[in-house]
């Protein structure tokens, strides 16, 4: 399961005083609301936080799925390829015929591919001392 602990959470509660208060507030729909419009402004981050948040509230909900596909997205955009990989994976696995399912699959083997460019030009620098690929 993709989620938060409490510590966890309580640690990226701290650092956002509008999450706090959204937390506080009980209100799931508030926060994935708020979730959405960071997602639509391109702030990762902030957007995933949310998205957790939301997830750990809705995850016995219908909306379950499209909470889980955008937190593959975010994981996707900010780069971190492996965790969007598992994502996506859990989201085919348990939601073939929803939605986002034709995305996912897309996004599946693609996470997998750039994770693999990713570890390779980490190899290559790390072997070589140098940043640029031989010509």
């Amino acid at each position: 399961m993709i989620g938060l602990g409490v510590s966890a959470g309580a640690m990226l509660l701290g650092s956002c005083s509008q999450l706090n208060r959204l937390v506080r507030s009980g209100d799931t729909e508030a926060i994935y609301q708020q979730a959405l419009i960071e997602y639509n402004a391109g702030k990762w981050r902030k957007a995933a936080t949310y998205l957790e948040v939301a997830y750990n509230d809705l995850y016995t909900s219908e909306r379950v799925d499209t909470v889980l596909f955008y937190m593959g997205k975010v994981q996707y955009n900010l780069g971190e390829y492996e965790i969007a990989a598992e994502i996506f994976d859990q989201y085919r696995k348990n939601f073939g015929r929803r939605p986002f399912s034709e995305e996912a699959e897309y996004l599946l083997p693609m996470s997998l591919l750039k994770s693999a460019c990713s570890a390779s030009y980490r190899l290559f620098t790390c072997l070589t001392g140098s940043l640029y690929a031989p010509a």
